[in-house]
């Protein structure tokens, strides 16, 4: 029998839950307050952002009520409490916050990526490729096809990359007005930064077609730069700086710059100067990933032609004195202080206490990786992959004649999720950084 976890049918509309609120027979005047400023901030979000902010704040009710069960307050007291303000002078209402508990919200992801391309400008020595410019394109026709088998209100963001430079495609500005047109919250392109030239940053720009443009780096000096991805650094600095310039000037919000950096043991020493580097470019925020090392696991015949790459587990973070590692990542949290620059390591080096995010699942029973219901990735054959991790290395399906709640409900994917829960993942997993208890 097929285990289903979510169901991925339900039409629900928070606007709608949000006015059921309003149905106790004796709603105080400060509780219909309440209800009425929340609507008002939900009517401002898009319909994906409303079900995200309602699973928020259940998330944050639960760690409220946690609190209060672990300090020895009678939860049923409080239960059934209308609006009254508590020992901390909050004005809260116990049976408003159990109300909002009731409601049993939609699953929703953070990211649906879809490649474009496995053509590539760059040869950078992390990548598993062997050779610029493979002319690789997604048909677009196809790319609408597996793009119409997902609802937008079910995804926080588009992303339109992989191993490929989407910017290097003639026709990116009818992709990215097409994702726009679907009704996509969110859409995002990772770059190696230096092709988006005037014609494409005033379209991006004018036509709001981009939430995030991630530029991918490894480096702040020249010569680490070309001797990791090959290219010259000047002129990445200069197109960056142009796009950044130009949102600026015209007063738009979006989309967020941020830099892509893999840590390894070659360019540790420089992770600190990137953050000097994104002061100076103007870049809104800093993303510090692991390596995820695909040749790691490649046998010596098939490690042939690798052996200038950086793909290989020993030249993980992990490898590196730790305590070497936790001072560069104290210098890049000082600089983040400095320059209002925020960043996100790769794992909690420093100790302090990490925000609640979207990872934080709402399922108790989800331990130790909780992906397949955060990310959904899709390759240009139309398999599909419960998160970027594992790409191109265990499918649980196709979605080329299925649709996605097909496939969610298919019993390969249901044994992988399930897997994840009861202890024992699928192989590929085990080895995963995240798995292992690192952010990324």
């Amino acid at each position: 029998m097929t285990v289903v976890d979510c169901d991925l049918t339900t039409d629900w509309d928070p606007m709608d839950a949000v006015r059921e609120l309003l149905n106790f027979s004796d709603v105080t005047n400060e509780e219909t307050q309440m209800i009425l400023d929340w609507e008002n901030q939900l009517r401002d979000l898009a319909p994906v952002m409303r079900i995200m902010e309602w699973r928020r704040v259940q998330r944050m009710i639960k760690e409220q009520l946690a609190r209060r069960a672990g300090q020895g307050e009678n939860l049923n007291v409080f239960k059934n409490s209308k609006s009254h303000i508590d020992s901390q002078g909050r004005l809260v209402s116990g049976r408003l916050q159990y109300k909002i508990l009731g409601f049993d919200t939609p699953q929703i992801w953070k990211t649906l990526q879809i490649p474009l391309t496995e053509n590539c400008n760059l040869l950078c020595r992390h990548c598993p490729r062997t050779q610029k410019y493979l002319s690789k394109d997604v048909p677009f026709e196809t790319f609408k096809k597996y793009l119409d088998k997902f609802s937008p209100e079910r995804f926080q963001s588009l992303l339109l990359s992989e191993f490929g430079e989407p910017y290097l495609r003639k026709d990116i500005l009818e992709i990215l007005r097409y994702a726009k047109k679907q009704g996509f919250q969110c859409v995002e392109t990772i770059t190696t930064g230096n092709l988006i030239n005037k014609k494409l940053r005033k379209a991006i720009l004018d036509e709001g077609l981009l939430g995030k443009l991630v530029i991918s780096i490894e480096a702040a000096s020249k010569e680490l730069y070309q001797s990791i991805r090959g290219s010259d650094l000047d002129s990445m600095k200069r197109c960056v700086a142009d796009f950044i310039d130009y949102r600026n000037r015209i007063g738009a919000k979006y989309p967020e710059v941020v830099f892509n950096v893999v840590c390894m043991k070659d360019n540790a020493h420089e992770l600190p100067l990137i953050m000097d580097l994104a002061h100076e470019l103007g870049i809104d925020y800093v993303l510090f990933v692991h390596l995820n090392g695909v040749v790691s696991d490649f046998s010596n015949e098939e490690r042939s032609g690798f052996e200038e790459k950086l793909l290989f587990s020993k030249n993980h973070l992990n490898t590196c004195d730790r305590e070497t590692i936790v001072k560069i990542f104290q210098k890049i949290h000082e600089k983040s202080i400095e320059y209002g620059i925020g960043y996100f390591p790769p794992e909690e080096y420093l100790g302090l206490q990490e925000p609640a995010t979207s990872r934080q699942p709402l399922k108790e029973n989800i331990s130790r990786c909780d992906q397949p219901y955060e990310w959904v990735q899709v390759q240009a054959n139309g398999n599909l992959y419960p998160c970027c991790q594992i790409a191109q290395r265990y499918s649980v399906g196709n979605i080329q004649d299925k649709n996605f709640e097909e496939v969610w409900n298919d019993p390969k994917y249901v044994e992988f999720r399930q897997g994840l829960k009861n202890g024992n993942p699928n192989s590929w997993c085990t080895t995963c950084n995240m798995y292992n208890g690192k952010r990324f």
